[in-house]
């Protein structure tokens, strides 16, 4: 009989792309007021919230409980629904300008927030995996610019760079000209 498979938010690798959680937190038992400035670091599969919400939350409520409410960029993401409903519950989502970039904040009924890096879905394996891990290390207080371009610049699955410093995350192919 095969052993049980790890709890999503625990599992220390990047699953491959396969429609998995891509999560990994900081453990539970650092203090969430000196966690540094996010919790953990989430990988989705795409830009569309309908599609990977569900999935992140069923992975987030071992160690949130219900979820209530989730806080995103609006300009990062597909337009979406104001509410959702996951594991029976309705999930109020904000879509908002000020909210951190590359970031999204999920609080529960029982009153955690969590805010969790989001790395672009485009990024490749071999760096996304190393920003998840650098992420969610204990007493880790990178900003988020900072962990986003661990060595100084990302790759995209294409093969492009994006140079750190920048705060526009959009790939090339994306930005006006």
């Amino acid at each position: 009989m095969p052993s049980p498979s790890p709890e999503p938010t625990r599992d220390p690798e990047v699953p491959a792309a396969d429609g998995s959680l891509r999560l990994r937190m900081k453990p539970s038992t650092d203090s969430m007021k000196h966690a540094g400035y996010v919790d953990g670091a989430w990988w989705p599969h795409t830009r569309d919230l309908a599609r990977e919400l569900p999935t992140l939350f069923a992975g987030l409520s071992g160690r949130l409980g219900t979820i209530e409410r989730m806080a995103y960029r609006i300009t990062e993401w597909k337009p979406a629904a104001r509410r959702i409903t996951s594991d029976g519950h309705t999930v109020r989502l904000g879509g908002f300008n000020h909210q951190g970039a590359d970031t999204i904040d999920v609080s529960s009924t029982s009153g955690i927030r969590v805010t969790l890096l989001v790395i672009p879905p485009d990024t490749e394996s071999a760096d996304a995996q190393h920003i998840t891990e650098t992420a969610a290390t204990t007493g880790n207080l990178d900003p988020v610019a900072a962990l986003l371009v661990p060595a100084g610049t990302r790759s995209t699955k294409d093969g492009r760079k994006v140079t750190a410093g920048r705060r526009d995350v959009r790939m090339p192919s994306q930005r006006q000209r």
